[in-house]
């Protein structure tokens, strides 16, 4: 019979008194005996920490730390009680648990289909390839390491959200060489703009970069919604910009006539071919005028270059 963790909890309980030789101010009695009342507790505290706005990734170790404080217990991680606590979370929200240390994301496109690149958190130097004959189960998964390699490896392709190794292996030297060209673009981008914080209106560029994303993986794709969260994310980046040098941004979508106002605070020019990509109408969400897959890419490409370059502005 294994220990009952409710008895553990009481014992521990009775000996923090005693050890002490006083009540625990402002702790709740420890009185739970059944299944029914640990699950009542814990409802009430996950009830709490969704009224504080304490996201679900969150919830497991607050949770537990709220457990231990509510009843002066001083659980430690290996406690019983504390691993029965952890696993009522983690059967409440399963996989809603994981937390996305991904500095990013960016779609491509290989032979004319899209797929999504998520980029990586790596602190220190790595040597980074593109090659399906080291396919990895798991991004970052070192290859090699002695005294002339002395560098951790990844493999970008295992980066790449549904790819899959019989496809890898079908990559030519040129496709291999576009997609650490894209890769090294993309994480070097998306790392500038996600360093950026405290800044009006940055949060919410973010936002739109994620949405030009999601809306061309959609089961039926929407390339002009997708174009019209590009320009918004560069706009909102620009104004910004306006914002942290003193100044009111204009209302408007015009990219060029925005980047002007803000090379005449100082930003280095921003190169209106790129601009001229993410540039649409609002009739875009419509369908007036139609948007391409293709262009729906440029312009996200685009955008997120374009943003990389205000953010490294804005340090």
């Amino acid at each position: 019979m294994g220990q009952n963790p409710w008895l553990i909890s009481q014992e521990r309980w009775a000996y923090t008194e005693s050890r002490n030789n006083r009540r625990m101010i402002d702790k709740e009695p420890y009185n739970i005996k059944t299944e029914e009342d640990f699950s009542r507790v814990l409802e009430q505290i996950d009830q709490e920490m969704r009224n504080d706005n304490i996201p679900i990734t969150a919830r497991q170790i607050k949770g537990f730390l709220k457990f231990s404080s509510r009843f002066g217990l001083g659980l430690s991680m290996s406690d019983p009680l504390a691993r029965k606590v952890m696993a009522w979370f983690e059967v409440r929200y399963g996989n809603k648990l994981n937390v996305d240390y991904s500095t990013g994301e960016m779609a491509i496109s290989i032979r004319g289909d899209l797929f999504k690149v998520r980029f990586p958190f790596i602190g220190g130097k790595v040597q980074v390839i593109c090659d399906p004959r080291f396919w990895m189960p798991n991004p970052g998964t070192q290859i090699a390491k002695d005294g002339n390699d002395p560098l951790p490896v990844f493999n970008l392709l295992n980066c790449i959200e549904g790819l899959t190794e019989d496809y890898a292996l079908t990559l030519s030297l040129e496709e291999q060489k576009e997609l650490t060209r894209l890769f090294l673009f993309g994480w070097q981008a998306t790392q500038s703009i996600c360093h950026i914080k405290n800044i009006p209106f940055i949060e919410e560029a973010k936002g739109d970069i994620a949405a030009s994303i999601s809306h061309l993986f959609e089961q039926r794709p929407q390339y002009g919604l997708s174009k019209w969260a590009s320009l918004q994310a560069v706009e909102k980046t620009i104004k910004a910009f306006i914002r942290h040098k003193g100044q009111t941004p204009p209302f408007g979508h015009d990219l060029q006539a925005l980047a002007t106002r803000a090379e005449a605070l100082g930003l280095p020019a921003l190169q209106s071919t790129e601009l001229a990509k993410v540039q649409c109408s609002a009739g875009v969400r419509y369908g007036q005028p139609t948007v391409t897959k293709m262009e729906a890419l440029e312009a996200h490409h685009s955008a997120i270059r374009l943003c990389a370059e205000i953010a490294n502005q804005l340090r």
